[in-house]
């Protein structure tokens, strides 16, 4: 896929961003016509790698994995958490023979990546859907919501580094 991209994207089409993960790829265009026009040339460079356009919904908004990001008049990039509407919302459940420590974790590492994925003007509702997904998995509202005032942080790791600061 690199010397695909190398000879038909990066060299004839030179866009400003272009990211890709296995296989979702990304990339900004000037207007929707010309985004139609980068389709096309990609899928007439290979029998069978092929493209899919999406365009920005009715908020502006583009799902790239699990983030949606919209890019603002005064060029400013907004972020925030995306979940697929086909989502089942599924984590490991909290009744399951796991140590209570790997459950912690979970909810520690589910709470960062929401807020790590959403800009400021999106950062209060993304631990909130975080929180939904956790609860419909029988997560205590308690650890939910501690993880959620730490920003997702390990409690005690936080308390070391307030205690060790300047």
């Amino acid at each position: 896929m690199d010397r695909f991209e190398q000879t038909h994207v990066f060299r004839p089409l030179q866009p400003t961003i272009f990211v890709r993960y296995i296989d979702d790829t990304g990339t900004t265009a000037k207007s929707n016509e010309d985004a139609s026009d980068q389709l096309q040339h990609l899928n007439k460079q290979h029998k069978t790698i092929k493209f899919e356009l999406e365009l920005p919904g009715d908020d502006g908004y583009l799902p790239i994995l699990d983030t949606k990001i919209r890019i603002n008049k005064d060029g400013t990039i907004s972020r925030k958490l995306y979940t697929k509407s086909a989502s089942k919302l599924i984590t490991l459940h909290y009744q399951s023979n796991h140590p209570t420590a790997t459950k912690r974790a979970i909810v520690q590492n589910e709470v960062q990546r929401a807020i790590k994925n959403s800009t400021e003007d999106n950062r209060a509702e993304a631990p909130q859907a975080t929180a939904r997904k956790l609860q419909r998995n029988q997560y205590p509202a308690g650890m939910i919501s501690e993880s959620i005032r730490n920003g997702g942080q390990n409690s005690k790791k936080r308390r070391k580094s307030e205690n060790h600061s300047p």
